[in-house]
């Protein structure tokens, strides 16, 4: 059973990389990368609008808290 078939290499720490699998791999990494992006478009276009939220003014947490003079139970309004 042949295992490799390769020139002989003697220098350190090198890979010898078959080319037909360096090739299956770029094709799958590829099909990788366009299967995230269809997800990601997916996942964009199902949310729908953006649900606007309410924004308070750090003071009445402030207040609430009594954080600063004038806070309590009671919120200034």
């Amino acid at each position: 059973m042949i295992v490799a078939r390769h020139p002989r290499c003697w220098a350190r720490h090198q890979t010898i990389t078959d080319p037909d699998h360096a090739k299956a791999g770029k094709t799958m990494r590829g099909q990788l990368h366009h299967q995230q992006a269809v997800r990601r478009a997916a996942t964009q276009d199902a949310s729908g609008p953006l649900v606007e939220v309410e924004q308070r003014e750090l003071g009445s947490y402030d207040r609430l808290f009594t954080v600063i003079e004038g806070g309590g139970d009671r919120e200034a309004g």
